[in-house]
């Protein structure tokens, strides 16, 4: 499993401590055991709480959609990514793929199935 830096393309970094894979990986469990009490407690504050956080997560898109393609014709800006190489070499391509897009998708799949469980 390679860790989240190499995902990044920082994998050459020195770093004073770096994580072992098995603490990444119970990481990423506990996110989606998160990701289920999420879905099981969507409610407990009234019927269609969980409704009304999705709207309000979504309302963004449209912002991003108009500072991106509107405001900044599609283009990142040439400094995005400074911050995230801290020895100043060019970042690598990522080489996730799809895998970002997959999590999230399970990870919305683990939250439904939580909500259904205990809402339905």
């Amino acid at each position: 499993m390679p860790s989240a830096a190499l995902c990044l393309g920082n994998g050459h970094v020195k770093r004073p401590w770096r994580a072992p894979d098995w603490l990444v990986a119970a990481g990423v469990v506990l996110s989606f055991v998160n990701a289920f009490l999420l879905g099981a407690g969507a409610d407990v504050w009234g019927k269609g709480t969980l409704t009304a956080g999705i709207v309000a997560i979504l309302l963004i898109i449209p912002v991003f959609v108009y500072r991106h393609f509107i405001q900044d014709k599609g283009v990142f800006p040439a400094n995005m990514l400074a911050d995230l190489s801290p020895d100043g070499k060019k970042l690598a391509e990522p080489k996730a793929g799809m895998l970002p897009y997959v999590t999230l998708g399970a990870g919305f799949a683990v939250a439904a199935i939580g909500y259904v469980i205990f809402w339905t």
